[in-house]
Order: structure tokens, then sequence, then C-alpha cells
């Protein structure tokens, strides 16, 4: 069981009062504040949850079923470069197909 990823939190979905400089999210718009932030309100930027029972707040009524966590491919390689008194290693990692990430804290 875990909560739908949705993206980001975008600019658009904001009011800025340039006075306070603090950014408020606009009224139809679900805060997964407390789900994914803790006590820190969202901000442009940030992780973004689907509210699955649109009820306008994201909590683990908006849990479902997520699938199987393993991705279907996973892979990696590295390699190391080496001149003289110089060298370079690099390394790379891939994931696909994945459906869930799981956020502990």
């Amino acid at each position: 069981m875990g909560i739908c990823y949705a993206g980001r939190y975008e600019i658009s979905g904001y009011g800025y009062n340039a006075t306070t400089q603090v950014y408020t999210l606009k009224s139809g718009i679900a805060s997964s504040a407390s789900a994914a932030n803790g006590a820190r309100p969202v901000q442009p930027g940030d992780l973004k949850l689907q509210d699955l029972n649109e009820d306008g707040v994201i909590d683990n009524k908006d849990m479902t079923d997520l699938g199987n966590a393993p991705a279907k491919f996973y892979g990696g390689f590295n390699q190391t470069f080496r001149y003289k008194n110089w060298d370079m290693s690099l390394m790379f990692n891939s994931l696909s197909e994945i459906k869930c990430i799981m956020l502990t804290n």
C-alpha cells in the first residue's frame, strides 16, 4: 500500500504575497504537506501526491495498492581510466518501469 506520485508543485498553483514573501497554495489544490513534508507547508518544486478520494487532504485514506515495488530491469556498470598520475572512475546505475518509491523517515 502507498500513495501515488502526481509530479511536483508548480509555481502556477500558488499565489505570492510580495510584502510577506510567502507562497500560498491556491484553493482547490490538495496539499501533501502532512504526508510528505512533516510540519513544513508545501512550496513550489515539492513532491506532489495524488488525492485519490478527492477530499482535499492527502492522508492515509488516499493509500492504494501500488503493485510490485521491484523494477523490471535494473543494472549498471563502472569504468576506471588511469593515465600516469591521474585516474577517473565512472559509475552508472539505472532502473526501468518502477511503480513505486519507498519513502522512509
